[in-house]
């Protein structure tokens, strides 16, 4: 029976109906806004018995009666015997609300009675955690409440949970980056072998490649190029320059106009 109200029943007066130490008895009220229901286990059958109707139940203004019933307690040793009552009537009942249950039954000349009370409570509302509360920001996380959030993407080259954190995003530290920035004869791209880095002219771009790759970088027509940055030819016009990217890296290609011309070279 689902519940949008409940209360957790405790032993009031007279004696605690347990079946045993490893067994306590426990009580609980719930309702569903169309029901109610009560319920008392691991009761002692010696001494509350099945069959016996001494059960009072009041639950705001609900009441009524209910008997004894058999049950086996769940626990580490399900063979245990046990009793219960268990009461369902038609209504609801309001947060406030006071539940009393008492049992009472005659076993061989000798009165027993226990009482257990609780009162109907709302349950807590529950706010759900964000993203940045919880210091993520990629992938798809609980928000507490039995829900989950998405909390983005990442921009390449970070992947989520790439840095080792689970749903931040970070670089695989297998792999490292070189940025690029292209300059001076337009029409012209800086490519690399292993293929990766594609820059446009004008542009800047980059590429994650594996720790310790030997890199190496051209003009799209094979044309020469004032290369600065990770790798240099010292201001002087090259077809090509290779490197090993041992880290996050920087390099600036400057593809010489023609008539000789050319951008200073700036490293990003």
């Amino acid at each position: 029976m689902g519940a949008i109200r409940q209360a957790t029943l405790a032993f009031d007066q007279g004696e605690n109906a347990s079946v045993s130490a490893a067994f306590p008895a426990a009580g609980d009220a719930r309702t569903d806004g169309s029901r109610v229901r009560v319920s008392l286990i691991n009761m002692d059958p010696a001494r509350y018995p099945a069959g016996c109707t001494g059960g009072q139940i009041s639950v705001g203004g609900i009441s009524g009666t209910a008997a004894v019933a058999n049950a086996v307690a769940q626990g580490s040793n399900p063979l245990v015997r046990t009793t219960s009552v268990d009461f369902i009537a038609a209504g609801t009942a309001a947060a406030g609300s006071a539940v009393n249950l008492q049992v009472t039954c005659t076993v061989g000349g000798v009165q027993h009675q226990t009482r257990w009370q609780g009162t109907m409570a709302n349950p807590p509302v529950c706010t759900p955690k964000t993203c940045a509360a919880q210091g993520k920001n990629c992938g798809t996380i609980p928000n507490g409440c039995g829900s989950t959030i998405a909390c983005g993407a990442c921009t390449a080259p970070q992947t989520c949970g790439g840095g080792g954190v689970a749903n931040v995003c970070g670089n695989d530290p297998a792999n490292a980056t070189i940025t690029v920035t292209a300059i001076g004869r337009a029409g012209e791209r800086i490519l690399s072998t292993p293929a990766g880095v594609n820059v446009a002219v004008g542009t800047t771009g980059s590429a994650s490649f594996r720790v310790g790759t030997s890199i190496a970088l051209r003009a799209s027509h094979h044309r020469p190029v004032i290369w600065s940055g990770v790798c240099s030819s010292g201001g002087v016009k090259t077809p090509g320059c290779t490197f090993t990217l041992n880290a996050a890296s920087f390099e600036t290609a400057n593809v010489p106009r023609r008539r000789g011309a050319h951008a200073a070279a700036t490293v990003r």
